[in-house]
């Protein structure tokens, strides 16, 4: 059995290995030792191993706690059953699982997978109800095996570009060769950052999670796994300031739709000490992220390039220059991965531009495995040119989405944008034509917020036009605070999509302070003529309904605030409405939160305000009292 990498011997430790160190710290504070995390991974292997063999070939695991994935992950895989880690628990994963092959007539579901719906056909194991503390005294199993790292035991989900999850299925190897190349990118190793928890605002049952919260930790014997998975600045803030409390800095594992939102460093200012490294992955981490991180977080990130498939390729980390701007060095790979350009003619380069073209020993097999980016590469490394398939007809002419989007971009009235093909409908039927989502830049939304959408978007087809032919220029546009991100990190075609449906509103977070009793959001909102919510209401005097005025609040909550999927409103009280909202109106929705409310919901405010002629108005306001949704 091959066992070439340093994870697929950890269960075997060789004697002198201290079975004492400590390994995680779970959510109230207890800290699992190596000894504690081997008797947990026992019980998973005999739990699952007492099933009818049929019944356990494949193990659905999910957790936000990476102290309790960890042991559940090595248990399983030493009972030689393949995991899937699906990204949620939404009710229909089980059917996304199973039109993408999961069998679940032979699949366990473990850990809080274990409530999912499974019609009887699959075994379920909750979880060992065992603490660190008692884990920590029992005997560590002597028969632990050896893992194989050549096995296919892990596949995680991907949604590539459409939305559409898929598994990706990957050898232990893949999985265990990458915390190596980790440890060997940071100087001097995780030794050179002394004691450390690895604290993560990203969940575990992604592959940029799973490497970084979980399987470094364990390989690097120097850094914990801290379990819970931090949401929100203030609860990042909790986990640093108990990290140092406990004598131990942190390595900080975010994506970029988080590290933008930490606009108050002021925050930090008590923990900024304790932060040892940043990483970023998921996605794109743009100028202003990396500069509202570094102000948080005392440094700028490393970010790591990569996906799902491919596990981490590459990484960079930005500097500031003597002058206050940022220079971006290009992408260099990590330890065991090459890049290459494939031309057009199919030849491979050293160096040029061309597709992206990989080879390395945690893809998915040898050879040249080629990408779908293309880069300019030399000595130094590569910079990504945009996606290659990104071409589409418009009217029968080719056009380069890339191009369209850079085209906005050099306006200085977008900070990012994605440009899409949208069926439009017109008087000779349905056509495909350009919609763009945006992110404004600050002076987009000064313009925004005073003249209107109708009045902005003018003046971007206006700068557009000296450069782009008329059917490049985009008919559609969505004004958003960022681009929208599944948990993988990847802006889908299916999520752009959803953003013009009709029913959605389109806001903007004003603000977003810090109360004397909790949080105040301020969004800006017009009230679209297009608004479904008009239709029937009443007609020849179309109104915003009152009911649609709540669901309203919900859904801005839920979009601005990722991480309440677990509250839900209530009751509702206090209602007034003391005018009518019509079709066209500039409104500001005013919501205050209160304390903690993420973790315990409680009474939720608000106001929709009108902001015609010059003047604020009260419209309507009330109160919903939220609370924890009932499991059954």
């Amino acid at each position: 059995m091959p066992t070439a990498t340093r994870l697929s011997r950890l269960l075997r430790p060789a004697p002198s290995t201290p079975l004492n160190r400590p390994v995680g710290v779970d959510a109230s504070g207890a800290v699992l030792t190596f000894r504690g995390f081997l008797a947990a991974v026992g019980l998973w292997r005999d739990a699952v191993l007492k099933l009818p063999e049929e019944r356990r070939r494949t193990a659905v695991l999910y957790d936000e706690d990476a102290v309790k994935l960890a042991p559940a992950l090595f248990g399983l895989w030493a009972a030689g059953v393949h995991v899937v880690l699906p990204g949620d628990l939404l009710s229909g994963t089980l059917e996304r699982l199973e039109a993408g092959g999961v069998e679940l007539d032979e699949t366990v579901l473990a850990l809080e997978a274990a409530g999912l719906a499974g019609g009887g056909r699959s075994a379920r194991l909750p979880g060992i109800e065992a603490n660190a503390e008692t884990l920590n005294t029992m005997a560590v199993p002597p028969d632990l095996p050896l893992l194989d790292d050549r096995a296919e035991l892990l596949s995680l989900l991907t949604s590539g570009s459409t939305g559409e999850a898929k598994p990706v299925r990957k050898r232990l190897e893949q999985a265990f060769w990458e915390p190596e190349a980790i440890d060997a990118g940071l100087p001097g190793g995780t030794d050179a950052l002394g004691p450390v928890e690895v604290i993560g605002t990203v969940s575990a049952q992604h592959i940029y999670g799973l490497l970084f919260r979980v399987l470094w930790p364990l390989m690097s014997g120097n850094a914990l796994i801290a379990g819970p998975r931090r949401h929100f600045p203030e609860s990042l803030v909790e986990a640093l300031a108990a990290a140092k409390a406990r004598g131990r800095r942190a390595v900080v594992v975010a994506a970029p739709a988080h590290l933008k939102r930490f606009i108050h460093p002021e925050l930090f200012s008590s923990v900024r000490d304790a932060v040892a490294v940043i990483f970023s992955s998921t996605g794109p981490l743009d100028e202003a992220g990396a500069r509202h991180a570094a102000a948080a977080l005392g440094h700028f990130p490393i970010e790591v390039l990569g996906s799902t498939e491919t596990g981490g390729i590459a990484w960079r980390r930005r500097t500031p220059s003597a002058d206050g701007t940022l220079s971006t060095p290009p992408w260099r790979t990590v330890q065991g991965i090459t890049a290459a350009v494939r031309t057009d003619a199919g030849d491979v380069l050293s160096e040029g531009e061309g597709l992206v073209t990989l080879s390395g020993r945690h893809l998915e097999r040898a050879g040249w495995i080629d990408g779908s980016d293309r880069i300019r590469l030399d000595a130094s490394g590569f910079t990504l040119l945009g996606r290659a398939d990104r071409i589409v007809k418009i009217e029968g002419k080719r056009v380069s989405l890339p191009e369209v989007e850079a085209a906005i971009e050099k306006t200085g009235l977008v900070d990012r944008v994605r440009v899409l093909p949208l069926p439009e409908a017109t008087a000779e039927g349905a056509r495909e034509a350009l919609a763009a989502v945006a992110e404004p830049s600050p002076r987009c939304r000064e313009l925004l917020f005073a003249e209107g959408k109708a009045t902005l978007v003018r003046r971007l087809r206006a700068l557009l036009r000296e450069g782009l032919p008329a059917m490049a220029l985009p008919r559609r546009w969505r004004f958003v605070d960022e681009l929208p991100a599944n948990a993988q990190g990847k802006t889908t075609a299916r999520a752009l999509t959803a953003l013009f449906d009709p029913r959605r509103p389109e806001w903007l977070v004003e603000s977003d302070e810090k109360t004397a009793k909790g949080r105040r959001l301020a969004l800006r909102f017009e009230a679209s003529p297009t608004l479904r919510w008009f239709e029937g209401h009443f007609p020849g005097m179309p109104i915003l309904p009152g009911v649609a005025q709540l669901v309203l609040v919900e859904r801005a909550l839920r979009e601005v605030l990722p991480g309440i999927e677990g509250l839900a409103p209530r009751t509702v009280r206090q209602l007034k409405f003391r005018a009518l909202t019509k079709p066209g109106m500039k409104l500001r929705l005013v919501i205050d939160l209160p304390e903690g409310f993420a973790d315990l919901g409680g009474a939720v405010r608000f106001e929709w305000r009108s902001l015609e002629g010059g003047e604020e108005t009260v419209q309507s306001s009330g109160a919903a009292d939220w609370a924890a949704v009932d499991p059954a």
